[in-house]
Protein backbone atom coordinates (compact mmCIF):
# COMPACT_ATOMS: atom_id res chain seq x y z
CA UNK A 1 0.00 0.00 0.00
CA UNK A 2 1.02 3.76 -1.22
CA UNK A 3 1.43 6.05 1.47
CA UNK A 4 2.02 3.63 4.75
CA UNK A 5 5.69 4.70 5.60
CA UNK A 6 6.02 6.21 9.12
CA UNK A 7 6.68 10.06 9.16
CA UNK A 8 9.80 11.34 11.28
CA UNK A 9 8.89 12.70 14.72
CA UNK A 10 9.06 16.10 14.02
CA UNK A 11 11.41 18.77 17.19
CA UNK A 12 9.13 19.44 19.77
CA UNK A 13 10.29 22.36 22.51
CA UNK A 14 10.51 21.15 26.04
CA UNK A 15 7.75 22.70 27.99
CA UNK A 16 9.63 24.66 30.12
CA UNK A 17 12.00 25.51 27.96
CA UNK A 18 12.79 29.46 27.86
CA UNK A 19 9.58 29.54 30.40
CA UNK A 20 8.82 33.09 31.27
CA UNK A 21 11.41 34.27 29.11
CA UNK A 22 9.95 36.95 26.59
CA UNK A 23 10.38 36.53 22.93
CA UNK A 24 10.72 39.86 20.38
CA UNK A 25 11.67 39.91 17.05
CA UNK A 26 15.28 41.42 16.35
CA UNK A 27 16.13 40.70 20.28
CA UNK A 28 18.60 38.16 21.51
CA UNK A 29 17.28 35.27 23.73
CA UNK A 30 19.39 32.37 24.45
CA UNK A 31 22.89 34.63 23.33
CA UNK A 32 24.31 37.96 23.50
CA UNK A 33 22.96 38.26 19.64
CA UNK A 34 20.30 37.97 17.01
CA UNK A 35 20.30 34.62 14.97
CA UNK A 36 20.37 34.79 11.43
CA UNK A 37 19.27 32.99 8.36
CA UNK A 38 21.88 30.98 6.18
CA UNK A 39 20.87 28.54 3.57
CA UNK A 40 23.54 25.81 2.55
CA UNK A 41 23.66 22.56 0.55
CA UNK A 42 24.08 19.34 2.18
CA UNK A 43 23.74 15.57 0.88
CA UNK A 44 20.40 13.68 2.57
CA UNK A 45 23.23 11.96 4.73
CA UNK A 46 24.43 14.75 6.20
CA UNK A 47 21.15 15.91 7.23
CA UNK A 48 20.31 13.11 8.19
CA UNK A 49 22.88 12.33 10.53
CA UNK A 50 22.66 15.85 11.62
CA UNK A 51 19.00 15.99 12.12
CA UNK A 52 19.18 12.30 14.61
CA UNK A 53 22.04 13.71 16.37
CA UNK A 54 20.24 16.82 17.12
CA UNK A 55 17.06 14.87 18.26
CA UNK A 56 19.08 12.57 20.77
CA UNK A 57 20.11 15.69 22.26
CA UNK A 58 16.89 17.03 22.26
CA UNK A 59 17.84 19.90 20.07
CA UNK A 60 16.63 21.57 16.68
CA UNK A 61 18.74 20.77 14.06
CA UNK A 62 19.92 24.74 14.18
CA UNK A 63 20.28 24.49 17.77
CA UNK A 64 22.40 21.47 17.55
CA UNK A 65 24.40 23.32 14.63
CA UNK A 66 25.19 26.48 16.80
CA UNK A 67 26.23 24.95 19.76
CA UNK A 68 28.71 22.61 17.91
CA UNK A 69 30.30 25.55 16.21
CA UNK A 70 30.41 27.47 19.78
CA UNK A 71 31.75 24.58 21.32
CA UNK A 72 34.31 23.07 18.65
CA UNK A 73 34.67 26.15 16.01
CA UNK A 74 35.05 28.77 18.70
CA UNK A 75 38.15 27.04 20.43
CA UNK A 76 39.99 26.57 17.08
CA UNK A 77 39.35 30.08 15.38
CA UNK A 78 42.79 32.08 14.82
CA UNK A 79 41.26 35.13 14.78
CA UNK A 80 39.46 34.90 18.45
CA UNK A 81 43.19 33.81 19.52
CA UNK A 82 44.42 37.03 18.20
CA UNK A 83 42.45 38.84 19.62
CA UNK A 84 42.14 37.40 23.12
Amino acid sequence: MAGTAKKAKKYKMPKEHLKGVRRRRGEPIMYDEVKVNWNLKITPTAKKLISDAAKLENFSASEFIERWARAVLADNNPREKKEG
